[in-house]
């Protein structure tokens, strides 16, 4: 019975799946047979397993060495792999492929072509379809295409690691926003919301042994919170360039049509890269196609997607020619007014009354004949084609005119653009609305539109209106690279629109940058805002491993980019890191930068592996470029420029200190400069730091020891049975006997892939702790968590460990206020999380920590205000890293009241401050990250001054007031010169305490002024001063010469510096 059923069901499959799709993906709109149709797309098969992103210390190249292309029946491993997925995640942006993939891999199941020996079942359900459906049972989603609805599902459940479901548009199930408990379905007859039935497939409380291939955008990855286990990521990334030639043949038929479209391809990189993307491929061929059957010579050049869907829609309306296009005008408005209904209410499909609603002709096919709209199955059920459709239709509805007396169905609830900016900016939806909205407010697309429709686009006033309010909800939080540190989605935005003097002012906010490029598309529109970027300073490039698969014009590409970087005058440093996978794009880096017009100071590579051949090349490269320094930051490899460079080529270069310190020196006045500027130890910070770290026992206060500095490891002798609890980290241990325990300060961000970060929420420190097993019989571990008097569900919190296997969770055994308590520990990486769903971030409420630094100077004083959760790791970073640049921490109280994780405050204060940025948003970024801050500053250094933050309500949340005397008790007098010293000697103990590139200073002193055993018991000491320190112990053996070649080192290396000391000098003469 069982066998019988089975083979109606695969004869089922084939039928249905051979034929022509079911219009979920437009890419290969003109199928017959699937079989003969079918274009291969190139897969990327990014980890063999994912853990191994969770592995401590993992380098970037090992990772990025495991990504690889990968054939279809290799989805699920193949012969020379042992590990075998359970989880499949197909990805890619939207009209990629990813639909009739799937259903490709449907069809050859059925027709006995793949997974034979893997999966004897297999189920396909489409998440558009499902949608329509409010609760079913597990059977009635795997009954839905069995003969008479009835599935074996006995026999199915026999056999489950033979069974596969394949989840198309994963994207666009409605997934709740706020489920602190998550319901789950567990047994298959019971009746649930779909939503809950696929999750609980994701989480195996349902045929725990199936397995799963998911289709879905890189956007919605995040939603994989909710898988148990890691998924097997693979990336479709569309057409390679010989598919597209293959693709346009199987379109066209015609030999001759071919030849002249692959000609335009030729003489248009653009129409080429688009075509890379099947949904944009089949949208050129449609419009070529209609131009052709005109008669017309095929001319179609869009720049950008928006032109592409213009376009689209142009030839489309004015193809049909079933109807005047006054009643075609007429419907695409009332069409856009149902896509603007459809963006709102989260929906993707909709019945004949909602079109009825909104004024369309139910009897009209216009827009099902032109693929814009298809009828489901499902007897009067439509939807869009494509999800990239509704949302270009979605934008148009804000871009036309529209007079309200002339409306014939009733209005609805959609709201303004603000709104709708700022749900897509913050959802885990990609910005294709934003896009849209930007392209169509191009003058040369709205006068497009207005030659072609009656409606006209909104007149001109309401249309910058519209850009001045798009910049100010999503530009606005943006234009600071400190709180929006990959501006790609920006640049994609000022693409589109393509107003020159729109892009420069926005462009004249960024001094660095950091871009991830993953696509050709990325390289194009950075390359089209960087050119208009004309105060750039430092700029990191990272490169995915899927670039160099993108597109065959890629080299060209990255040789614009690289020129038009390097070529500009502001710019200082460049770094770059990602995958290299062969020599190609660091030949042209290098040939770029050896370029007379390249005037580059640094040059970084972190964590990049490169042949032997090119780090020859990049070692040598200072040697032929005087002020260029090349450092490689993994392997610790320092290389600077030739040591012979004379005094005078240092004088006459256009690369002066200037470009090392871009900030200006502010004069001092006589009768401050004595009282009040500071002199900064190091080493007693660094005595502090470890004082802070005392643990308190049963016979009081005991004194960590460090074991490496620079790693933030010390260790804690505890001498007896009992409770030590350190108030500075907020660690806490029960001990049964006498142990030492070590400590290291952990990075989320080594252990915890990007993935993984949208899944659980950073709760508190992360801490590798070492110890003799057994004798811990409890650990407190800190967390920052407001728990709301048990509001909070304290089951979604676990203990992270970080292991070989990857990471590893457990339940606390109980949740405090503070900490969370972990009996009879093991110990490895760990610290706690809270599950949740990432757009509810801003709903956690948690406590904070407010830091203030400052800066003083004779007239005026800087200081740094940054907003962070109450972690250790991050402050002590903080500390480590504002003791750089000179600033000293204030202490002064933090917000009592518990803040919310992802909200914005407004910094403000006395009416003389200068604040920049404004806005502080309460983020969690792991100590070894960039963290955002505000500069203060002021030239009334004696007034009392005023500090707050305020909620977007205008509540204060926080304030503090910082006098003279606060500055006062942290700075130490510098008491006056004598003049009769030479400069170094004069000023020793401010080179001693504030040089920190020591070792290039004794670079270029050795050979000609120290011996090697003199430069290597230097080397030796283990910080900064007590390196100097040494060096200066040498002094009084020292010539004139020896001194004045130490000051002209020290000016170049150190220009900062070395300015102040001599301003103070010139001040202190005076007097």
């Amino acid at each position: 019975m069982f066998q019988g059923n089975r083979r109606k069901y695969i004869n089922r499959m084939k039928e249905k799946f051979s034929l022509t799709w079911d219009g979920s993906s437009s890419s290969l709109g003109n199928l017959r047979d699937l079989n003969k149709e079918f274009v291969p797309l190139m897969l990327l098969h990014k980890y063999k397993e994912l853990k191994n992103i969770c592995r401590k210390n993992t380098p970037v190249s090992v990772m990025t060495k495991q990504a690889h292309i990968i054939d279809m029946s290799e989805l699920f491993g193949s012969d020379e792999r042992k590990y075998v997925p359970q989880t499949v995640v197909l990805c890619g942006g939207a009209g990629i492929g990813k639909t009739i993939l799937t259903r490709k891999i449907m069809l050859d199941w059925a027709e006995g072509d793949l997974f034979q020996d893997r999966f004897k079942n297999v189920i396909y359900v489409n998440c558009k379809t499902v949608n329509l459906t409010l609760e079913m049972t597990l059977v009635d989603l795997i009954s839905k295409d069995w003969p008479d609805l009835q599935a074996p599902i006995e026999a199915i459940m026999s056999n489950p690691k033979q069974l596969l479901f394949i989840i198309d548009g994963f994207d666009e199930v409605k997934w709740p926003f706020v489920e602190p408990e998550p319901e789950l379905c567990h047994h298959w007859k019971e009746k649930c919301p779909v939503p809950v039935l696929l999750r609980s497939l994701l989480w195996k409380t349902i045929f725990p042994r199936s397995s799963l291939l998911i289709a879905t955008r890189s956007s919605a990855l995040m939603r994989f919170r909710c898988l148990i286990d890691d998924p097997n990521c693979v990336e479709v990334l569309g057409f390679t360039e010989a598919n597209i030639e293959m693709y346009i043949s199987k379109f066209f038929k015609s030999e001759a049509k071919v030849l002249k479209v692959l000609d335009l391809l030729k003489v248009s990189d653009t129409l080429s890269e688009k075509c890379s993307v099947p949904l944009e491929c089949w949208i050129i061929c449609t419009c070529l196609k209609q131009q052709m059957e005109r008669g017309e010579v095929p001319v179609l050049l869009p720049q950008t997607t928006t032109d592409l869907y213009v376009s689209y829609l142009s030839f489309g309306l004015s193809h049909d020619g079933s109807s005047s296009s006054q009643h075609h005008d007429l419907q695409l408005r009332r069409l856009c007014s149902l896509a603007a209904e459809e963006v709102w209410a989260g929906k993707f499909t909709f019945n004949e009354d909602d079109l009825k609603r909104h004024g369309l002709d139910v009897s009209d096919d216009s827009f099902l004949n032109m693929y814009i709209l298809e009828k489901k199955d499902k007897e009067n059920c439509y939807s869009f084609i494509h999800g990239r459709f509704l949302e270009f239709f979605a934008a148009m509805f804000y871009v036309l005119e529209e007079k309200r007396e002339e409306r014939d169905y009733p209005a609805f609830a959609v709201k303004d653009v603000i709104e709708l900016l700022v749900q897509t900016r913050e959802s885990d939806s990609e910005v294709s609305i934003m896009n849209f909205l930007f392209g169509l407010l191009n003058e040369e697309t709205m006068r497009q539109l207005d030659r072609n429709f009656v409606y006209p686009t909104i007149q001109r006033g309401k249309a910058e209106l519209l850009q001045w309010m798009i910049l100010e909800s999503n530009i606005q939080r943006m234009i600071n690279p400190l709180l929006h540190p990959d501006p790609l989605e920006l640049f994609q935005c000022l693409y589109e629109i393509r107003q020159e003097e729109l892009v420069r002012k926005t462009m004249k906010y960024f001094q660095s940058m950091r871009l991830n490029l993953h696509t050709s598309k990325d390289i194009l529109v950075s390359i089209f805002c960087i050119k208009l970027c004309y105060n750039l300073v430092n700029i990191h490039l990272h490169i995915s491993r899927t670039l160099m698969y993108n597109s065959p014009h890629i080299l060209i590409q990255w040789k614009e980019l690289i020129s038009v970087l390097l070529f500009k005058k502001s710019l200082i440093e460049l770094e770059l890191s990602g995958s290299f996978p062969d020599d190609r794009l660091m030949k042209i880096v290098y040939k770029e930068i050896m370029h007379p017009n390249c005037k580059l100071h640094t040059l970084r590579f972190h964590q990049v592996e490169l042949s032997e051949e090119m780090k020859k090349e990049f070692e040598n490269l200072p040697k032929m470029k005087n002020f260029l320094y090349v450092f490689f930051m993994w392997k610790n490899v320092e290389i600077i420029p030739d040591s012979e460079m004379k005094e005078e080529e240092y004088e006459n270069s256009p690369q002066d200190h200037q470009r090392f310190e871009p900030e200006e020196v502010t004069p001092q006045t006589e009768a401050e400069v004595t009282s009040l500027l500071a002199s900064f130890d190091p080493l007693k910070e660094e005595q502090l730091d470890l004082e802070k770290c005392l643990f308190l026992g049963p016979n009081g206060p005991v004194e960590p020891e460090w074991i490496d500095k620079k790693r933030n490891i010390y260790k804690v002798r505890l001498s007896m049975a009992g409770f030590y609890h350190c108030p500075y980290t907020g660690l806490g241990f029960d001990v049964r006997s006498e142990v030492t325990v070590d400590i290291e300060f952990g990075t989320w961000n080594q252990h915890l892939d990007w993935i993984q970060q949208q899944s659980w929420m950073i709760a508190g420190p992360l801490f590798h702790i070492t110890v003799d097993p057994g004798v811990v019989t409890s650990v407190h571990l800190p967390h920052f968590v407001h728990l709301q008097g048990g509001k909070v569900d304290i089951s979604l919190f676990k203990i992270a460990h970080f292991k070989e296997e990857g990471m590893v969770l457990e339940n606390p055994t109980r949740m405090e206020s503070s900490h969370a308590i972990l009996e009879n520990p093991s110990f490895s990486p760990m610290g706690v999380l809270l599950r949740i769903v990432h757009s509810t971030f801003r709903f956690i409420p948690i406590y904070s920590t407010t830091l203030i630094y400052f800066r003083l100077r004779a007239e005026d004083i800087t200081l740094h205000l940054y907003l962070i959760p109450s972690d250790c790791t991050i402050r002590k970073a903080i500390d480590e890293e504002e003791a750089k640049f000179h600033f000293l921490r204030l202490h002064k109280p933090s917000p009592v009241t518990p803040l919310y994780i992802g909200s914005r405050f407004l910094v403000s204060g006395s009416k003389h401050l200068e604040i920049m940025p404004t806005e502080l948003e309460l983020c969690y970024q792991s100590a070894g990250e960039c963290q955002f801050f505000s500069e203060i500053y002021t030239s009334n250094v004696k007034e009392i001054i005023s500090l707050d933050l305020r909620d977007p309500k205008g509540t204060v949340v926080w304030g503090t007031l910082v006098r003279s005397g606060d500055v006062g008790t942290v700075c130490a007098p510098i008491s006056p010169a004598t003049t009769e010293l030479h400069f170094v000697d004069q000023h020793r103990n401010q080179i001693i305490s504030r040089v920190t590139s020591v070792d290039i200073i004794l670079d270029r002193l050795h050979s000609q002024f120290l011996s090697n055993e003199d430069y290597e018991h230097i080397r030796a000491e283990k910080t900064n001063p007590e390196k100097m320190r040494r060096l200066f112990s040498f002094s009084p053996s020292w010539s004139k010469d020896y001194k004045d070649h130490l000051y002209r080192v020290l000016r170049e290396i150190h220009p900062h510096l070395m300015n102040e000391l001599e301003h103070m000098e010139k001040i202190l003469v005076r007097k």
